[in-house]
């Protein structure tokens, strides 16, 4: 008996093995890469003239779970999408000035074979009917909000035709964020949209692009704390430097105390240069720096150290 429920256990499996094996698998075109290049770099360059090119340093994670077409009432996708396009629009930071319509039947959009739609007039249209999945229904969503939020913020070209108008939504939500429920919707349509892997390659294209903006906010974010240490260095230098003259005004002379010939001629070339204002002339090319690179930066900060160093002995010399 339980040599039979082994070979019986055995024979189930084998047959679920070779039901997967021969389940259909979704075929994708080949990807046009010379107009997925063309589309990434126009689509970056307007987020860069916007002044939304932060948005391509993060991807955005949907807290809302969105449910499979079907599998619950209408109302509730509609509550579910409403939830998610909130989110799109607060992670873009535009007020949510557009109203969601969510349907089943095909007539209630503009044209035939369309999974969703925007209209000039703030309405985003998604047939809910055309999904099969909960990633393409998310992947629709984004698409005609993207549309939204280029109509409100300009980043679309002068001229351009309907290819190039849906090529550039396509990326484009990509570059805000959602490249991530972009891919995940296994789409195999056809162009002006873009398919499975050409949205990848979207995304291999924005990780390149990423690792360049971050490098670049990471030297900007270096330069700033640069500049900062500098700006503190320089007000303790001009401190040091006022307490010093009063010290020597005072004292006239230095303290008498034991010290080598190289320490005493440091010292007399460090009371010559704050006498002669050397010193000051110093300090103020240092602050000059502070409108240069971080190597003009670090230099200042290095000679405005020096400086504090060679205070620090005259003042003690005259304590």
């Amino acid at each position: 008996m339980d040599y039979l429920l082994s070979v019986l256990v055995i024979i189930v499996i084998y047959l679920v093995i070779n039901l997967i094996r021969r389940s259909p698998k979704p075929t994708y075109r080949k990807p046009e890469e010379e107009r997925v290049n063309s589309l990434f770099n126009i689509a970056s360059g307007l987020l860069k003239e916007r002044g939304m090119q932060w948005l391509m340093l993060q991807d955005y994670s949907f807290r809302t779970t969105i449910s499979k077409p079907g599998s619950i009432p209408l109302e509730e996708t509609q509550q579910q999408l409403q939830s998610a396009l909130t989110e799109i629009l607060s992670h873009v930071h535009i007020m949510p000035d557009v109203r969601l319509e969510v349907t089943n039947n095909p007539a209630d959009l503009s044209g035939p074979d369309r999974a969703g739609e925007y209209s000039y007039n703030k309405v985003v249209r998604v047939l809910v009917s055309a999904s099969h999945t909960a990633e393409g229904l998310l992947e629709v969503l984004c698409h005609e909000t993207t549309h939204y939020i280029m109509h409100v913020k300009n980043l679309s070209l002068p001229v351009q035709d309907n290819d190039m108008t849906e090529g550039l939504t396509e990326v484009t939500a990509c570059l805000l964020g959602f490249s991530e429920a972009m891919v995940a919707s296994d789409s195999t349509r056809n162009p002006p949209y873009l398919n499975k892997p050409e949205f990848q390659k979207v995304r291999k294209l924005l990780l390149e692009r990423r690792a360049v903006l971050q490098k670049k906010k990471d030297r900007a974010a270096e330069l700033k704390a640069a500049r900062e240490q500098l700006r503190k260095n320089l007000a303790s230098a001009r401190t040091m430097m006022e307490q010093t003259s009063a010290m020597m005004a005072v004292n006239k002379t230095p303290t008498s105390r034991r010290m080598s010939k190289a320490s005493f001629k440091r010292l007399q070339h460090a009371m010559l240069s704050l006498e002669n204002g050397s010193y000051s002339e110093a300090l103020a090319h240092a602050e000059a720096a502070l409108k240069r690179g971080p190597d003009d930066v670090h230099k200042a900060d290095e000679q405005v150290l020096n400086i504090c160093g060679d205070l620090f002995r005259v003042m003690l010399a005259f304590s």
